[in-house]
């Protein structure tokens, strides 16, 4: 257990001490060290989940506002652009295809806004995955490798 050490370069013993083996370390020692370790730990992931945070927000902020553009399509400028190309369009066809073709370019431009605020929703449903699948992760590292739970 104890390693007597050879005299130095002056001719004088430096004592005796401890060996450097797993068990010289003091529980609390260990303690201390798997606290500190895990404050570290937890502080960097606090950082990396507020950073994951703030992108998802902004991703559902221009999703809102793709949405809120399609609806604006949809709901305000029915009325008047309804008016105008059927208005137009029957000088030479008759009323009832004039509506129908206004009818359907207003639905074309509606489902481009739709398709693009879906397309900002999916990255970010992804997003939100990946931090999840993470999560389970280093759920499931803490408890095989701190809590020794298999």
């Amino acid at each position: 257990m104890f390693q007597h050490r050879p005299a130095d370069g002056n001719g004088q013993r430096s004592g005796i001490r401890p060996k450097d083996t797993p068990g010289s370390e003091s529980t609390s020692a260990i303690l201390k060290r798997l606290l500190s370790h895990l404050r570290i730990m937890l502080a960097a992931y606090r950082l990396a989940a507020g950073r994951e945070v703030r992108l998802m927000l902004g991703d559902i902020v221009v999703s809102a506002v793709w949405l809120g553009a399609a609806l604006a399509f949809a709901v305000f400028a029915v009325g008047l652009a309804m008016a105008t190309i059927v208005l137009a369009l029957s000088l030479i066809l008759p009323p009832w295809a004039a509506a129908l073709a206004g009818f359907v370019g207003l639905a074309v431009v509606a489902a481009i806004a739709l398709f693009a605020a879906l397309r900002q929703l999916r990255r970010v449903r992804r997003r939100l995955a990946g931090l999840l699948r993470l999560a389970a992760e280093e759920a499931r590292w803490a408890k095989v490798e701190i809590l020794g739970i298999k």
